[in-house]
């Protein structure tokens, strides 16, 4: 029986930038984060309000 090994490859993603422009309060970002959370996909979320944008860093190619 051979040792178990972790597959370290590393993982390609993308960086899509989207513009939210109803997305102006603390309550709506965690709304957008709760509808993304649990998306094998996403790896990381990055949020500003000031700008109305979201980041999002995705293996794959984004969903519309």
């Amino acid at each position: 029986m051979s040792p178990k090994t972790e597959d370290r490859t590393p993982l390609l993603l993308r960086r899509s930038l989207f513009v939210v422009p109803g997305m102006d309060c603390p309550a709506e970002e965690s709304l957008v984060r709760m509808a993304l959370d649990g998306v094998p996909q996403v790896q990381r979320l990055a949020c500003d309000l000031a700008a109305r944008t979201i980041a999002v860093w995705h293996s794959g190619e984004p969903e519309l």
